[in-house]
């Protein structure tokens, strides 16, 4: 079995980027989390549709 089999290409998430263009890629990739990339071009992190939710629009008393 080889991983390679399984990866997907995705696009990456970058500072400046909208909330919109993170969810329409992350649709695209039928993926809810896309790698971060740094202004710098190095990979730093992820971002992720339930960060996001969490952070921006469910009431911090319902998490």
């Amino acid at each position: 079995m080889n991983l390679i089999e399984f990866a997907a290409p995705t696009a990456a998430a970058f500072p400046g980027m909208t909330v919109r263009e993170l969810f329409t890629e992350c649709v695209k990739a039928n993926s809810a989390v896309l790698p971060f990339q740094a202004a710098s071009g190095k990979f730093t992190g992820r971002a992720s549709i339930r960060h996001i939710l969490g952070e921006v629009c469910i009431p911090e008393a319902m998490i």
